[in-house]
């Protein structure tokens, strides 16, 4: 023998038995569609409002205080840019941040010149020209500048490197390596001679000296 059911019990049971599929079914639906790889990949290239992409973006960190170490200039590089064409972007832009405004025309204009120089030899002795001109200027450099020379002058080492280069400015006197564009015989007799200044750094280019470093040179009488 069975019970009645109030009316008011009935309907909810009812109400019930229509939403609780019903609301299964959508739980099933989401999840299947949150865990599709498309799907989070589509959810991945949605534009980001300014706030949420600056996040994402490399940045460029600049300290007062002189460091031995490069790595504090970190700047965004097209990715979709040959390794060539990156590097000189990274140097233009170093160059743009040089504070003092004569030091920045300098830069720029060197890195012109490098532009416009052939593959090999010349664009490589273009290149040790700038190291030059960064050895006579970084002694008069300070603070910011002085770190952004030093930074430019790895790279451009780095990048020589790369060429198949070598930069002469070696300490110690070799006629093999350098050549004399001026002495002065103040040593004693017998004693060896020594480079009193750089007067041009040299290049080796594979394996071969392409141009020696000129020094101004102590010898004896």
């Amino acid at each position: 023998m069975s019970l009645p059911f109030p009316n008011s019990l009935l309907a909810t049971l009812a109400v019930i038995g229509i939403l609780l599929p019903t609301a299964v079914f959508g739980y099933l639906f989401y999840r299947s569609r949150t865990s599709d790889p498309l799907h989070r990949r589509s959810e991945a290239s949605e534009p980001k409002t300014k706030g949420e992409a600056d996040e994402y973006l490399p940045t460029l960190e600049i300290s007062d205080t002189p460091s031995d170490s490069p790595s504090e200039f970190i700047l965004p590089l097209p990715l979709q840019k040959e390794k060539g064409e990156a590097e000189e972007v990274m140097l233009r832009e170093l160059a743009s941040l040089a504070r003092d405004e004569n030091l920045r025309g300098l830069i720029e204009s060197r890195l012109d010149d490098m532009k416009d120089e052939d593959e090999g030899v010349p664009r490589a002795l273009a290149m040790v020209g700038l190291l030059d001109e960064i050895r006579i200027l970084s002694p008069a450099s300070e603070g910011q500048d002085a770190q952004l020379l030093q930074t430019i002058d790895a790279m451009i080492r780095k990048q020589l490197e790369t060429m198949g280069s070598q930069v002469i400015d070696d300490d110690e006197w070799d006629p093999s390596r350098q050549k004399a564009v001026e002495t002065r015989r103040d040593l004693p007799g017998g004693a060896e001679s020594i480079i009193a200044e750089i007067v041009a750094s040299g290049l080796m280019f594979e394996g071969r000296v392409r141009r020696k470093q000129s020094v101004i040179l102590h010898t004896e009488p």
